[in-house]
């Protein structure tokens, strides 16, 4: 169990109708990884006030490692904003390791709001238990800040939130 004082503070098997992230370092990306080319750091902060990053290039997003459960869904969500427009979609991509049910966050990213924040998500379901680096970033080139990013079991999106690991470090549980 958890304290924080004297107070118990919420584990992963309470019940409490909030989602824990399953993603650690999602409000400052310190745990992210990068599979291709280099992203841009800003100063723009996302609408939970967490760092985010800017993509130019189609792919150019950051990851985060995750252990996903064989058999089990995912809903996997991120808040972006786009500064311009282009064609093609957002979407996941089904491999080895996931099956998409939702693959797409945009169908066409020419219909997107430009510079208004969204909060797009995506559903798959875990092929085999495995290590997967979880990021989604559009096939084309376009503008765009990212951060937020959040993987919660089952098909509902949920805000974002810390996850119950970086929640412990902010409250000094270790």
């Amino acid at each position: 169990m958890l304290y924080f004082g004297k107070e118990r503070i919420l584990t992963s098997s309470d019940g409490s109708g909030m989602k824990w992230n399953l993603l650690d370092g999602t409000a400052d990306f310190r745990d992210a990884i990068h599979p291709y080319d280099s992203p841009i750091e800003t100063n723009v902060k996302s609408p939970y006030g967490n760092r985010c990053f800017h993509g130019e290039k189609a792919w150019n997003y950051m990851a985060f490692p995750v252990k996903l459960i064989e058999g089990k869904t995912y809903c996997f969500s991120l808040s972006i904003r786009f500064a311009n427009t282009a064609h093609y979609d957002m979407r996941g991509y089904d491999g080895d390791e996931v099956q998409f049910i939702k693959p797409h966050l945009f169908t066409d990213l020419s219909k997107v709001p430009v510079n208004e924040w969204l909060r797009p998500y995506a559903i798959f379901k875990a092929k085999k238990t495995t290590t997967y680096n979880m990021a989604i970033s559009p096939a084309d080139s376009i503008k765009a800040d990212y951060g937020d990013y959040m993987l919660v079991e089952g098909d509902i999106p949920a805000e974002w939130n810390y996850s119950l690991k970086d929640f412990r470090k902010l409250v000094g549980g270790g």
